[in-house]
């Protein structure tokens, strides 16, 4: 495993980095995966529950940097459809 720097949220050793090269922490990781895909799947208009990202890769930046933990979950499990994201790795 290489050096990935710090967290792009939190002042941690980033563990991982997204697919577009943002570092993130262990703590971050549901936040990273819905970075990668959103990437993999070309920044899709998406609706889960009572959430939603626009089109637009800026709009998935903002909702993986800004959104509040139970957000982010919430995408992620329903586009992946998994209650952990690592399952669907």
């Amino acid at each position: 495993m290489g050096y990935f720097g710090i967290c792009c949220m939190h002042l941690d050793d980033a563990t991982m980095e997204d697919a577009t090269g943002r570092p993130w922490c262990e703590r971050c990781k549901n936040r990273c995966a819905l970075i990668n895909y959103g990437h993999a799947h070309h920044w899709p208009l998406v609706s889960v529950q009572h959430y939603a990202i626009g089109n637009d890769q800026n709009l998935w930046e903002l909702a993986a940097l800004i959104g509040h933990d139970e957000a982010v979950e919430t995408l992620l499990n329903g586009l992946t459809g998994t209650n952990d994201y690592e399952e669907a790795s």
